[in-house]
């Protein structure tokens, strides 16, 4: 049967749940698969993603910081009917940090011009965490008056610098 190998908490209201192999479909989305006790938070999708062994778990109210859950995952099923009978996985939800003005900065640009007068046909910018907090990027986007973009969910540790591309 599948087993769980990872677990990480995700974005105010998301959980993921690594599993050891591909999950079936159907059992993998079906969210009454997923209990979290002790709350009414209540799962309103399950997606599945990763090769199939990776399960974001989507509740409709975020989760409270530093409340204490545990996840029931119940009865899902792996590609070859292999069952999942029960695990709980019991942990203390830490909301994640948000950027104030100053904490990220942007330390370099590059931007490509055309034509490209031998320099790389790349465009970059440089980033740097000037606070003593750790933050996960998909709160972070570039946007400018018609457009934004957001960033990828990679966490950003105190006193360092990350390039991001295109």
């Amino acid at each position: 049967p599948p087993e769980v190998v990872d677990f990480e908490q995700g974005l105010f209201n998301q959980l993921t749940i690594k599993f050891s192999e591909g999950l079936e479909e159907i059992s993998a989305n079906a969210f009454n698969h997923y209990r979290l006790t002790a709350t009414d938070l209540i799962p309103v999708q399950a997606t599945e993603l990763f090769e199939d062994s990776t399960v974001i778990i989507t509740f409709e109210q975020n989760l409270e910081d530093l409340q204490n859950y545990s996840l029931e995952i119940i009865r899902v099923e792996d590609k070859s009917g292999n069952i999942l009978v029960d695990r709980t996985i019991n942990f203390q939800y830490a909301a994640p940090d948000i950027p104030a003005t100053g904490d990220i900065l942007i330390t370099e640009i590059m931007a490509d011009p055309s034509p490209s007068v031998g320099q790389p046909e790349v465009e970059y910018v440089e980033l740097y965490n000037a606070s003593d907090k750790t933050f996960n990027l998909s709160l972070v986007s570039f946007s400018d008056a018609s457009d934004v973009s957001p960033l990828p969910g990679v966490a950003l540790l105190p006193d360092t610098y990350i390039i991001i591309t295109s």
